[in-house]
């Protein structure tokens, strides 16, 4: 399977080419939005419903299963319990 990882400075367009590449939106905002390294898998089912597994790097939680709509407002829930709020 193909996959892609964006490493660079704050603020830089990594979460834009990721947006762009994808065709999901993800948090965006003054702050910054993503600071916690994730995994985002996007899949297809039987069915022909697409939907994203996120999971964080380096933990051994199992992803969760997600609608691609929802992956902004995760992204942010994840960065928020880890990271904290700014």
């Amino acid at each position: 399977s193909t996959r892609i990882v964006v490493v660079g400075d704050q603020s830089h367009g990594k979460s834009s080419l990721l947006e762009a590449l994808s065709g999901v939106d993800l948090p965006r905002g003054e702050d910054i939005k993503t600071r916690v390294p994730l995994v985002m898998q996007l899949r297809e089912s039987t069915d022909g419903t697409e939907y994203a597994l996120i999971s964080v790097e380096g933990q051994s939680e199992p992803p969760e299963r997600i609608t691609l709509d929802a992956v902004a407002s995760k992204v942010d829930e994840v960065t928020a319990r880890l990271a904290g709020s700014e």
